[in-house]
């Protein structure tokens, strides 16, 4: 049973952005953990775009996607070169000065001073810092309590930020690599990446099958690029679709709509989406993925204990993602797309190496960190509040 917050009781408050749909459905995921239990206050989520002007987000994500795409060169100089702690320390002062008009309109927004905040990204810990340090009307903002929740598989310092007195990570090097560089391993909670809890349903195949309208298939691939439906997925799509083989291939495109408009001549064994709700549900019925390595979908996968196929990582965060899940033996890479067809080719002749893909996947999952971590922001906004 929900409770519903006294009005007293100020509530956490988990911070999203808008690139791609990871982090807001990692903190929807959350939120929905926080609500199987009778809690003490609300879980609230901000995201940027509620609260900051649609032409600023419009043009942070345009801005975004541009360097990403365009220069991946240097994003990945960027990333490399900020890789140690205290690389950027000045930078992060001036950003947390520069962000104080993004931080009064967060306020604003939510109303109160939260007693304890969540950052996904470590641009909404420059966002939460510079709300809490040009709150002048709530005097207890500066007192209130930070922790950043990492959704990726590996640590970089710019995850790092002073006032932060908690971090959830996904993998034992990644509380190794904290501690390495001084943060006490109190401050540190293993709780894997939060995924929907709709991923324990124990629906059989032919039944999700037959929901969602597919028809049956001996072999199926599941080819997604996120959230924004990015990368080199055309191509792989059609040299999928071209291939001789008893296999159905269902593509996830996203929020890209022209991807989507040229991909939906494929043939009849091709299904193309658009963006979907109903990803736990394709991954239940599914043999193998293909994704780019993005660290929400890999935590999704892993819960589905859904073998993986890599390619078309974006420079910095999801090439450190494809190399650890690459050494963990939990996932291949693909090396070109045009690779793709004798790759699959090759898997389907070896149903044994499938299957062990799929064991080392779903070892790699932690499909109860949404509860998890659900139970830790309890416990820490208990504290906050004494």
């Amino acid at each position: 049973m929900k409770h519903h917050q006294r009005p007293a009781q100020r509530p956490v408050v988990v911070l999203t952005v808008p690139f791609g749909s990871a982090h807001t459905r990692t903190a929807e995921a959350i939120r929905q953990a926080w609500n199987t239990k009778d809690r003490p206050t609300e879980l609230r989520i901000a995201a940027m775009e509620d609260y900051l002007p649609h032409a600023a987000v419009k043009a942070l994500v345009s801005g975004y996607l541009t360097l990403v795409r365009r220069m991946p060169w240097l994003f990945q100089m960027i990333y490399s070169r900020a890789r140690e702690p205290g690389a950027g320390d000045g930078l992060l002062r001036l950003a947390v000065r520069a962000a104080k008009p993004a931080g009064r309109r967060l306020m604003e927004f939510i109303g109160e001073c939260p007693p304890l905040w969540l950052s996904t990204h470590p641009l909404t810990s420059i966002l939460a810092e510079a709300a809490r340090t040009n709150s002048t009307a709530d005097p207890q903002a500066k007192r209130s309590s930070m922790a950043v929740l990492v959704t990726d598989f590996h640590f970089h310092a710019f995850w790092c930020f002073p006032t932060v007195r908690t971090y959830f990570v996904g993998r034992p090097a990644m509380k190794r690599s904290l501690v390495a560089r001084g943060i006490p391993q109190s401050y540190v909670r293993l709780s894997g990446i939060p995924i929907d809890p709709v991923f324990h349903s124990t629906n059989s195949r032919t039944h999700i099958e037959e929901t969602l309208g597919l028809p049956r298939a001996n072999f199926r691939i599941l080819l997604m690029g996120g959230g924004l439906g990015i990368g080199p997925i055309e191509r792989i799509a059609s040299q999928i679709s071209s291939l001789n083989l008893d296999l159905q291939l269902i593509v996830v495109a996203g929020s890209n709509h022209r991807l989507r408009h040229r991909l939906s001549g494929l043939g009849k064994n091709t299904r193309v989406y658009g963006y979907v709700d109903t990803i736990h549900a394709l991954m239940a019925v599914s043999d193998l993925c293909l994704t780019k390595p993005g660290g929400l979908t890999i935590a999704e996968a892993a819960a589905a204990g859904l073998p993986a196929l890599l390619f078309g990582a974006l420079p910095g965060h999801e090439e450190a993602n494809s190399e650890t899940l690459v050494r963990a033996g939990v996932a291949y890479r693909i090396g070109s797309p045009d690779r793709v067809g004798a790759l699959i080719t090759e898997l389907l002749k070896r149903p044994r190496l499938l299957k062990k893909m799929g064991r080392r996947m779903a070892r790699f999952g932690k499909p109860h960190a949404a509860f998890e971590v659900a139970d830790a922001l309890e416990d820490l906004w208990s504290r906050a509040v004494r």
